[in-house]
């Protein structure tokens, strides 16, 4: 008998090589798991994967069978990625025209780097100063449908990976550094907009898409 390997979410994602929200919305999309009160459990369908609730040193989380059967992934992770990437890319390059208008340099770090990005999706670059920017094209209708909002844990998350980058780059060091979440609509939470406020090294911009984000 085969022995049943179990991982995280974010593992199952890297392991079937796809993107950790495109993989939740795929589960959520079979039914194998449900988000009733802000918090994914499974269903009696997932259960019978292999998905359970496990209690860990930080609280409950999710566990699946790394061998679980995803009948129709690849198609799903096709489509899905083919119209996040398109959202995703039509925004980055109207934020970037912005920019360019203001008299910035832009490197497009998202369309050249993909998923390992670090979190920047756009560095635009003028004599003296450099702006670490990450944008998200989300409408109002898939946050508050999926309950995902910029939270603080998220934007601490692109503070720490752009410490980590100009690290790792000391010539930018030479410039003033400026981090800026850029949104399409006020996606943030209420602790997630409390860190911004009180944060002397992120700023943000909320630049409308015409309502055309991410559905």
């Amino acid at each position: 008998m085969k022995k049943i390997i179990y991982v995280t979410l974010k593992d199952l994602a890297e392991f079937n090589k796809i993107d950790k929200e495109l993989l939740t919305d795929f589960l959520m999309d079979r039914k194998f798991l449900v988000k009733p009160n802000k918090k994914l459990i499974p269903t009696d369908k997932g259960k019978n994967q292999g998905i359970h609730i496990a209690n860990g040193k930080y609280g409950e989380f999710l566990l699946f069978n790394k061998n679980m059967e995803l009948y129709g992934l690849t198609k799903f992770r096709k489509s899905g990625i083919d119209i996040k990437k398109k959202v995703g890319n039509d925004y980055e390059s109207l934020i970037g025209s912005l920019y360019e208008k203001e008299g910035y340099i832009i490197k497009y770090n998202g369309f050249e780097k993909g998923m390992e990005d670090n979190s920047i999706d756009i560095i635009a670059i003028n004599k003296s100063e450099i702006i670490l920017i990450q944008c998200k094209n989300w409408s109002m209708d898939w946050v508050k449908k999926n309950n995902k909002y910029i939270d603080q844990k998220e934007l601490k998350s692109f503070l720490g990976d752009t410490t980590t980058f100009i690290d790792k780059r000391p010539i930018y060091k030479e410039w003033n550094i400026k981090k800026v979440f850029i949104v399409s609509n006020p996606i943030f939470s209420k602790d997630g907009f409390a860190l911004i406020k009180n944060s002397k090294e992120l700023d943000y911009r909320i630049i409308s898409n015409g309502n055309n984000g991410r559905k």
